[in-house]
């Protein structure tokens, strides 16, 4: 299974296999504790003297504030709660015929470009309430938010960038975009949180792209999910295991503290190899299989405790809701097409993936 270094922009064809774990050791080039067995990434995610940070090592104290983190998570849950009413899933069901009616017009259709990321900007523009006139203004947002730091990340293959995606050309950097974000938001222009806004514009079409790329690579597995659409929400689990976009996460140490059977020093920097503890042989059996029915084991890449991700049951209900769908219209993936994985020290995702749907004569019969 090929390998690849994570953390940069790979334009070959990509298979799901991060490097497998080790022992924790402290990596001297990059002053760092690297952790990536499964049993000590869990345990440095739950420790509270182990603090969020960026791989440079600036930490972020609103993140390790009980009382602000139980804001935001009541703020989020309550958005969702919104989207979990059957009113709400009848028009998100709506919205993701049309997106995918439309997609299905296309010769070649980019599933993230042409379904998720057009549903996910309808997702938010009914989330937000905003006005007509700040319609176009929230979906420039949202698209330059998601494309702009792969673009921006590999300025020597822009063209490229440019040539496989002729329609995603984007006017506003990705910092004044996320300024006029906060300006809106301050404003009272969005009735969504920021939190909310980022999950569906940046997270969650990432994630559903990675999934359904890893699920059409195992048709075995579409077939078992069509046929038992009760193993859905089991799924989602075993694909934030195998396919979820966060491989690496970092903390930084408030104090000297034992983890993992190392001892950490006040102010060290620790990698958290999230992808290869997914693949620890020692937690799941058979790790680089995927299996829907899988029982769960504890996948961390939605967090654990204080650092839990906001958004988790967003991802697990909007999987849930358009996945079926999606695979009701019969996507064929082109074989011909080499993914372009655009990488940072964090995330890792697909920046585009071509299909064709060969069973959309049957998902525009059963819609109808």
């Amino acid at each position: 299974m090929e390998q690849h270094e994570q953390g940069a922009t790979s334009w070959d064809d990509s298979d799901f296999g991060p490097a497998p774990p080790k022992d924790p050791y402290f990596d001297s080039t990059r002053g760092a504790w690297i952790l990536s067995r499964y049993t000590d990434v869990a345990a440095a995610m739950r420790e509270r003297a182990l603090h969020l940070a960026s791989p440079k090592g600036k930490t972020y104290p609103d993140g390790e504030d009980d009382v602000k983190r139980s804001r935001q998570f009541a703020q989020v849950r309550t958005e969702i709660l919104l989207m979990n009413t059957a009113e709400w899933r009848s028009e998100a069901r709506r919205l993701a015929h049309r997106v995918i009616r439309e997609a299905a017009s296309k010769e070649r259709i980019d599933i993230l470009g042409d379904v998720v990321q057009p549903w996910c900007v309808s997702i938010l523009l009914a989330l937000s309430g905003a006005t007509q006139p700040d319609r176009e203004r929230i979906s420039e947002l949202a698209k330059i938010l998601h494309y702009k730091p792969s673009s921006s990340a590999s300025s020597l293959k822009r063209r490229h960038l440019v040539k496989l995606l002729p329609n995603r050309r984007l006017r506003l950097k990705y910092c004044d975009a996320e300024r006029q974000l906060d300006r809106m938001l301050e404003r009272k222009e969005l009735a969504i949180s920021k939190s909310m806004f980022m999950a569906v514009s940046q997270s969650l079409p990432s994630f559903l792209v990675k999934s359904w790329l890893a699920l059409l690579r195992n048709p075995a597995e579409v077939v078992r999910l069509q046929a038992e659409p009760a193993l859905m929400a089991n799924a989602v689990d075993e694909l934030v295991r195998y396919a979820g976009i966060v491989h690496t996460l970092f903390r930084k140490a408030d104090q000297d503290v034992d983890v993992a059977g190392i001892r950490v020093a006040k102010g060290q920097l620790v990698s958290l190899k999230v992808a290869s503890a997914h693949f620890d042989p020692a937690r799941f059996a058979d790790p680089y299989r995927l299996d829907i029915t899988r029982r769960p084991a504890g996948q961390l890449g939605l967090g654990l405790g204080l650092h839990a991700c906001l958004g988790a049951a967003l991802v697990r209900q909007a999987f849930t809701l358009l996945t079926p769908l999606f695979l009701a219209a019969g996507p064929v993936l082109d074989q011909n097409q080499h993914i372009v994985w655009p990488g940072d020290l964090i995330l890792r995702r697909p920046l585009a993936v071509f299909v064709n749907f060969g069973g959309f004569p049957q998902f525009a019969t059963a819609e109808a």
